[in-house]
């Protein structure tokens, strides 16, 4: 295990540039784009470079001030933790560019330089939340997470939007809540707040107050299930990801939701182990709550006649899948969980952006009334289409691999029922995208003739994140590597 200050970088320039991009923006508004682009793209090659130093050299930790745990704050990067980083920054620059554009005509000019303010912070919140090597630190940057979260969806300011985040506020208050008494009751038995140090001793606490152990993880499988919207406490989902900025709710759906499965992904690991967890009864409700979840989100989806809608509960579907793979425990379905993090943040961030598009220039939210946009909006909609592909899990693109590696993690576990989930929730994707996808390619023109590309800054974003479906479908040798499989 090596050691390097460069863990803290990106999120301390992300942070950084957070609290300087609103001050800076009242007076020199035409630097907003080099400020926020120059901070995405600096942590996204730092992130890059510390997924080097894993896949090179092993896990990258930091000791803040000098002090080592366990009174000291730690930084531990490892596999997984490298792939988040990667999965923030690398989605997260995409969403940047295009919210320079979209955020004018979404927004109130004095409100754009607060609202990157916000989203920087958000970003710098998400990875500090998939370094962290203590539970509270990681409340900490969960916190944080959660109310810049509730921010980007309320700053736009009309009732959806007010109402959404409010719901949004209240639930993730419930689950900081658990979150919090989870890690007291832990703490109490182990003594400890570092994962590291509270692993050594959560076998003799297991031992000698089973039922505390069963409670503080409990409190902490709840709340964090909660923020991640796991089925059925998924109900803040998907009104304050379609009333959301169209930048927003790409973050919220392609990033958001899946740092908070890396928390309890790192309590999992860290903390208890997959001996330990064995001897504690969480795999059977995972594995329950995630099955419900990828079905009813896929059922519920259907019945959505909003697109962004119909987005946000397919959202709810793919968290199901990334919780199937946590439960199931199996080395590839572990690596199939980890693949479909990344690789959902980019389909559904391109999504996202390109409904945005579409929305914009056809005026209309509802699926059945984009005839004919495929010819007027080629770039947008072959973005779309490659996406929603890969959603379905149509070889060669990215969706598949992940699928491919839950399903066959499903039967090293023992457990082919699973499969039939995996595949039958692949069939009702297809029953929600096909229909858009048909109108838009084969049925007459719609109402909105005159629907066209938006600029470059708002087309490039959605296309490069298709792009990187099909790229990380025909090579996922590269995250391979850093994940070891």
């Amino acid at each position: 295990m090596t050691s390097s200050a460069w863990t803290v970088l990106p999120v301390g320039v992300l942070l950084g540039s957070g609290y300087a991009i609103p001050l800076v923006y009242r007076r020199y508004p035409h630097w907003l784009g080099t400020m926020v682009l120059g901070a995405g793209s600096a942590a996204l090659g730092m992130a890059g470079y510390l997924a080097y130093l894993v896949a090179t050299a092993g896990p990258v930790q930091y000791f803040l001030g000098g002090w080592g745990p366990p009174w000291g704050i730690e930084v531990l990067v490892d596999r997984w933790s490298a792939l988040g980083l990667l999965t923030v920054t690398g989605v997260g620059l995409p969403v940047l560019l295009y919210a320079l554009y979209s955020a004018r005509d979404e927004l109130e000019t004095p409100l754009v330089g607060k609202y990157f303010g916000l989203v920087l912070i958000l970003m710098a919140a998400m990875m500090g939340t998939v370094m962290a090597a203590d539970v509270f630190n990681l409340f900490v940057f969960v916190e944080v997470l959660s109310l810049a979260a509730c921010a980007i969806v309320a700053i736009k300011g009309d009732r959806i939007a007010t109402e959404a985040s409010l719901r949004y506020l209240i639930l993730g208050s419930i689950g900081s809540g658990t979150i919090l008494l989870g890690i007291a009751l832990l703490y109490m038995v182990t003594g400890h707040l570092n994962m590291a140090f509270a692993g050594t001793q959560m076998a003799a606490a297991l031992l000698e107050h089973p039922q505390v152990v069963y409670a503080g993880l409990g409190f902490l499988v709840l709340g964090l299930s909660i923020k991640a919207a796991l089925f059925p406490l998924h109900v803040w989902l998907p009104d304050a990801h379609a009333s959301a900025p169209t930048a927003s709710s790409a973050l919220l759906s392609g990033l958001v939701v899946k740092a908070y499965i890396f928390g309890l992904w790192r309590i999992f690991a860290i903390m208890f182990g997959e001996g330990l967890l064995e001897a504690v009864p969480i795999r059977a409700l995972l594995l329950a709550m995630a099955t419900l979840g990828i079905l009813a989100g896929s059922i519920l989806a259907i019945g959505q006649t909003d697109l962004k809608l119909m987005l946000a509960y397919s959202t709810v579907a793919n968290v199901g899948y990334v919780f199937l793979g946590l439960g199931l425990g199996s080395e590839r379905a572990m690596l199939g969980a980890a693949l479909h993090i990344l690789n959902h943040g980019l389909m559904k961030a391109s999504l996202f952006l390109a409904a945005g598009n579409l929305l914009h220039a056809t005026e209309t939210r509802h699926v059945r009334r984009l005839g004919g946009v495929g010819a007027r909006m080629p770039w947008t909609m072959g973005a779309f289409t490659v996406a929603a592909m890969s959603m379905v899990g149509i070889p060669p693109l990215n969706g598949f691999v992940s699928k491919l590696y839950l399903a066959l993690g499903a039967l090293d576990a023992g457990s082919p029922f699973y499969v039939m989930v995996i595949l039958v929730a692949s069939l009702l994707t297809g029953l929600y995208y096909a229909p858009i996808i048909i109108a838009a390619y084969f049925e007459p023109e719609g109402p909105h003739r005159r629907a066209h590309e938006p600029v470059w800054a708002c087309t490039l974003p959605p296309v490069l994140l298709a792009l990187g479906c099909v790229l990380l479908g025909l090579y996922p040798a590269a995250l391979m590597a850093i994940l070891g499989g």
